[in-house]
């Protein structure tokens, strides 16, 4: 029954063995699986790339830049236009040292919210690794256009301009 995929009858099924033989602890362990996959079933695609973003976050903080990226292209694929999820993914991708493919995250999550400053300044910072100082003094003045952080993209933008010898 679970391999054919219908998971309340063998839900039904293993309640049935339990009320004549008793509980167990595999039983029990088999119930909650099979719940557990009930409820997954039932979740919706909004909610199913919200569970796969908080798990890349969780991935992040723990320095797990993979896992992080895995999770984050779960997300995607339940809700491709979460600007959310393409921006950690671009974060997680410049933290290994990945610059050109998180400067196209970072371009997909400002694609779904052009005012994203966090994805600007990252896109910026991506950038300023690749030597692209023009395009990143560019993406800090589209950061710095937000009323949000505007202290960390400026002062970024400073360390950008005194780098290149232009401050």
């Amino acid at each position: 029954m679970l391999q054919q995929g219908n998971l309340e009858e063998a839900l039904a099924e293993i309640d049935r063995v339990v009320s004549i033989f008793g509980q167990s602890v595999e039983a029990l362990e088999l119930q909650v699986e099979i719940r557990g996959a009930i409820v997954a079933k039932n979740r919706s695609p909004e909610e199913e790339a919200q569970i796969w973003l908080d798990r890349g976050n969780q991935f992040y903080d723990a320095s797990d830049f993979e896992n992080a990226i895995i999770s984050c292209d779960k997300a995607i694929e339940f809700k491709h236009d979460s600007h959310a999820a393409w921006y950690n993914r671009g974060c997680s991708l410049a933290r290994l040292g990945y610059d050109d493919e998180a400067i196209a995250s970072y371009d997909k999550a400002i694609d779904f919210k052009h005012d994203f400053h966090e994805a600007w300044n990252g896109r910026s910072a991506s950038l300023a690794n690749l030597c692209r100082y023009e395009e990143a003094l560019d993406s800090y003045d589209e950061a710095s256009k937000s009323k949000n952080n505007k202290h960390e993209v400026l002062h970024n933008r400073g360390s950008l301009l005194e780098k290149i010898g232009r401050l």
